[in-house]
């Protein structure tokens, strides 16, 4: 038990770092992200034309009440294909973005419970390096195509960005999978 806990901490600890290195030093962090032409427009837009609630807003918007509407429909296909699209996450109050005390911490738990998971898929199908390694590549992978890939297909996440997040999970979990049998094997 004291090794499947070890093995979860260093393995989270492989992957909370290797993300600070991913988005601190290299470009992975930002690849697919770009900054606006003119954000004072842009969050003052937000803030007139979205409700004073966090949540998350497409636009252009189709109630789904009205999708049996044809006229609806129509003028709804009209406005996609005119129009830009825009997926927004919206928090109508702001928090500082500089005070990350609260969000590494929760970083760090996710990645070690995670790890944690694959402590026992590595335990589970035992053996090499190798099939650690393959483990952590297989779950990465699945991970990926279950979130990422469905919201490039159906919320137009740009391909690139998904792609960068991919390569960034796999050699994440690599690490720790390296790390995680390391322990294991002592």
């Amino acid at each position: 038990m004291k090794r499947y806990l070890l093995g979860a901490l260093l393995g989270g600890l492989v992957m909370f770092f290797w993300g600070f290195l991913a988005h601190t030093v290299l470009p992975l962090g930002e690849i697919g992200m770009g900054q606006p032409t003119d954000e004072k427009l842009l969050l003052t837009a937000l803030q007139s034309g979205l409700p004073a609630q966090q949540g998350v807003y497409f636009l252009p918007w189709m109630d789904s009440a009205k999708m049996a509407d044809e006229a609806a429909m129509a003028e709804y296909a009209l406005r996609t294909k005119t129009n830009p699209y825009a997926l927004v996450i919206y928090q109508p109050i702001g928090r500082d973005a500089t005070d990350m005390g609260a969000q590494l911490g929760l970083q760090w738990l996710g990645d070690t419970l995670a790890a944690g998971l694959l402590v026992w898929l590595v335990v589970a199908v035992g053996g090499t390096l190798g099939r650690a390694m393959t483990v952590a590549t297989a779950v990465s992978v699945f991970a990926w195509l279950g979130t990422l890939g469905p919201f490039v297909n159906w919320y137009r996440f740009p391909l690139d960005f998904a792609l960068a997040n991919l390569v960034e999970q796999w050699i994440g979990w690599v690490l720790a999978a390296m790390a995680i049998r390391w322990v294991m094997r002592r």
